[in-house]
């Protein structure tokens, strides 16, 4: 009698219990979506948000020199009018380099926040935008750890490049189709030093993106040539650029040359590193080759 009688008094106030927890609690916060609005963005939209939060990416998402092309498919393509952007009503905007300026107040004159994925040619430029953009999507725990995993393996190639002994490092020189070359401060030269090889364009005291010169190449050629972009068979590669030149075409028979994916350096990431790892791995076998097999280009 006496549980009964609880019963008839608790029963009235369940109603009550039940709004002061959703009080209490809250509604369950909306998960955050975005959009990307050009294939480097993509980058670090892809790698981490939940597909869930993603609206759209950039026309070029699946293309060969996107790094996250797989993780693109079936994902709208967004064309970056204001009308598309009204219509998904992202919670966030994320560009890189693929934005006009007098667009940059569009996001939030939609009610989007815009998120700027920042330039910059160092391992902790690229942590921090893991890090800004993970943060923004409530993704902190993907970010830290692409983040530790990057480190991580910049160490390890670090103590392998240490352990090189008796032999001078090499002196590499980047190459792509139209003969674009790369001096100091860019993520090529990151690479390539980061691989133990010399830059031979800094060396000659250059800076950024250069034209390859071909007089110091005859005079002062590389040990070897990091080559990319050749596999895109890009239209744009003019018939009479330098790397179609015979002289050119010489150097690149008589000398290694390691070919790089284009979709591990198109954009600056954390998957620079995969670039370094395979610079590295050829520059070992090149120091159990003979001078003649290096001439010959033995790490073809």
């Amino acid at each position: 009698m006496r549980r009964l009688g609880l019963q008839r008094k608790v029963r009235p106030l369940l109603p009550w219990l039940l709004v002061f927890c959703m009080v209490a609690t809250g509604p369950a916060a909306a998960v955050p979506t975005a959009v990307s609005t050009d294939f480097c963005a993509d980058q670090y939209l892809l790698a981490l948000a939940d597909r869930s939060q993603i609206l759209a990416v950039s026309p070029d998402a699946e293309a060969p020199f996107s790094h996250m092309a797989a993780q693109a498919g079936g994902i709208r393509k967004l064309a970056a009018g204001a009308e598309e952007l009204a219509a998904l009503q992202p919670d966030y905007v994320v560009t890189s380099w693929g934005w006009s300026a007098h667009n940059r107040g569009l996001p939030e004159r939609l009610g989007a926040k815009f998120v700027q994925v920042q330039f910059g040619t160092t391992p902790d430029v690229i942590a921090a935008n893991l890090r800004h953009v993970g943060g923004i999507l409530g993704r902190e725990s993907q970010a830290e750890k692409i983040v530790a995993e990057m480190f991580q393996r910049l160490q390890d190639i670090e103590t392998r490049v240490d352990r090189r002994v008796g032999m001078p490092p090499l002196r590499g020189m980047y190459i792509t189709p139209s003969g674009t070359t790369s001096g100091a401060g860019t993520l090529i030269d990151e690479i390539i030093t980061r691989a133990g090889l010399v830059n031979a364009v800094a060396e000659r005291g250059y800076s950024g993106w250069q034209q390859m010169q071909l007089e110091d190449l005859v005079v002062n050629p590389p040990d070897l040539f990091v080559a990319s972009f050749f596999e895109l068979n890009s239209a744009q590669t003019d018939n009479w650029n330098i790397a179609r030149h015979s002289v050119m075409q010489r150097l690149l028979e008589d000398r290694p040359v390691i070919l790089v994916p284009s979709n591990k350096l198109s954009c600056t990431a954390w998957y620079f590193v995969d670039a370094v790892e395979m610079l590295i791995n050829e520059v070992d076998q090149a120091q159990k080759l003979s001078p003649e097999q290096l001439r010959a280009g033995g790490l073809r």
